[in-house]
């Protein structure tokens, strides 16, 4: 019966190449960008604590694979491009484009 059974190595995506490998909530890298634009990223602990503090979610999950989950997170976060500039940041950028040196 072909097409049945398991599938080879070949088609899979492996999980460290980004092909989802563990981030099962959609809004965990949108939420740690967000906590980014005011706060520092580089200590998981601490990204862990505020989100678990923040969405009540997070505090039903586990911690060790919470924490888990954040890592893969952050790391998706930072192979993005990190955080978007604050807006006054962009301002001063579009207007230095454009001729404006009163910044």
């Amino acid at each position: 019966m072909k097409g049945k059974g398991k599938a080879s190595n070949a088609t899979r995506t492996p999980p460290s190449t980004g092909g989802g490998g563990g981030i099962l909530d959609k809004l965990l890298v949108p939420r740690i960008i967000n906590y980014a634009i005011n706060n520092r990223i580089d200590d998981l602990d601490e990204v862990a604590q505020a989100l678990r503090s923040t969405y009540r979610e997070y505090q039903r999950k586990q911690l060790a694979p919470f924490k888990v989950m954040v890592a893969r997170a952050i790391k998706v976060v930072e192979r993005k491009g990190g955080i978007p500039a604050q807006p006054e940041v962009l301002l001063q950028v579009r207007s230095m484009a454009h001729g404006d040196r009163s910044c």
